[in-house]
């Protein structure tokens, strides 16, 4: 594969960033590890006996809301920082759709572990998995604005400028047309 090669489906382009830089990954094992500690310790122990406890008591699932939780919001709030400055919020699908997908995410978790699934190892794993995921999405989001030259064209802020530039352009055009129209003049 061609290290040119870019991912053909916008969902993907916050891993092109990860993908020239792979000090990224620096972050991803370190907020991991310490991310992790509650369910490392009785392991690197081998305490099976409180690993056991820990699970039945759901706190894959605290791992998962505690994991995820902190990044969307400090998305967010640079999100609305910068639209009410006035400043072009640049990759907004990406960071409008994170955020709406985190907050589902989330609350799902809260109801797994609130409900009749909290012991259950296979929907703690599954959740935790899908925080990390979410959590490191989140992050190259908020790392693609360093990176313009590698995503520039998922990024639509600037061709919606261009257009609708374009339109005020088309419509002060037609304003100013006389023409002529069938042989009648308008």
């Amino acid at each position: 594969m061609s290290k040119n090669l870019k991912y053909s489906h916008p969902f993907f382009a916050p891993f092109e960033v990860m993908k020239r830089e792979k000090s990224h990954l620096i972050w991803l094992i370190v907020v991991l590890f310490f991310g992790a500690v509650e369910i490392l310790g009785p392991l690197l122990e081998g305490n099976s006996k409180e690993l056991a406890e820990s699970i039945e008591k759901g706190i894959l699932y605290t791992f998962a809301v505690a994991f995820c939780a902190p990044f969307f919001p400090s998305l967010l709030i640079q999100f609305i920082t910068k639209k009410r400055s006035g400043h072009d919020v640049k990759f907004a699908n990406y960071k409008i759709c994170i955020a709406a997908i985190t907050v589902l995410f989330l609350f799902v978790t809260l109801f797994l572990f609130e409900g009749k699934y909290k012991a259950s190892l296979f929907w703690q794993i599954v959740s935790a998995f899908i925080s990390v995921y979410l959590a490191f999405y989140i992050y190259c989001i908020g790392e693609m604005e360093l990176h313009e030259d590698i995503v520039e064209h998922y990024d639509m802020t600037s061709y919606k400028v261009q257009e609708a530039k374009r339109m005020v352009e088309t419509s002060k055009k037609s304003k100013q047309i006389s023409g002529v129209e069938d042989g009648v003049e308008f």
